[in-house]
């Protein structure tokens, strides 16, 4: 699959010699059922209205959580699972950065840090930055930061986090 501004065309490599087209039909059939889910967007405090929804005088599945460039989006407009799916994802990002901190030294660190956790965290933020659950987002960078400079948890990360953040 290759992806274009609104454009998504799909390209298969077949063999003239063995004429299988199961894996084709198989991806094509994937697309068309990613294509065919849509969201209705409702708030907290609105009573839930059965919607059906029809294309082609099919029904639309209606999804809570689709995942739309890479942000979690929620029916209710909460950011619960947007911000569970980022700390697991930032959860082995700190990971990586304590398991390399071990083998290589502190710019190194530093590099995988930036490269790796900051760019997930920073990704979006300007949408889920005010969610209510974002502690343990921050949780996870303080982690992050300790394992760049192998610091103990009753040290300050006060100047460290100044230093990540000018960054």
């Amino acid at each position: 699959m290759v992806l274009f501004a609104d454009d998504t065309p799909l390209m298969f490599k077949i063999n003239r010699r063995e004429l299988d087209f199961d894996e084709g039909n198989n991806s094509l059939a994937k697309v068309i059922q990613w294509f065919e889910k849509c969201i209705k967007f409702t708030l907290l405090n609105v009573k839930h209205v059965k919607t059906t929804l029809l294309l082609n005088n099919e029904e639309l599945n209606l999804v809570d959580t689709p995942v739309f460039l890479g942000i979690t989006l929620h029916a209710k407009l909460q950011w619960g699972p947007h911000v569970n799916n980022l700390w697991n994802r930032l959860s082995s990002a700190a990971y990586a950065v304590k398991k390399i901190r071990h083998m290589t030294d502190v710019e190194t660190a530093r590099l995988v840090y930036f490269s790796y956790f900051h760019s997930i965290m920073s990704y979006g933020i300007l949408l889920w930055g005010n969610a209510a659950d974002i502690d343990t987002i921050f949780e996870l960078q303080n982690r992050a930061v300790r394992a760049i400079y192998t610091m103990g948890p009753r040290e300050s990360l006060r100047d460290k986090l100044k230093d990540v953040k000018s960054q």
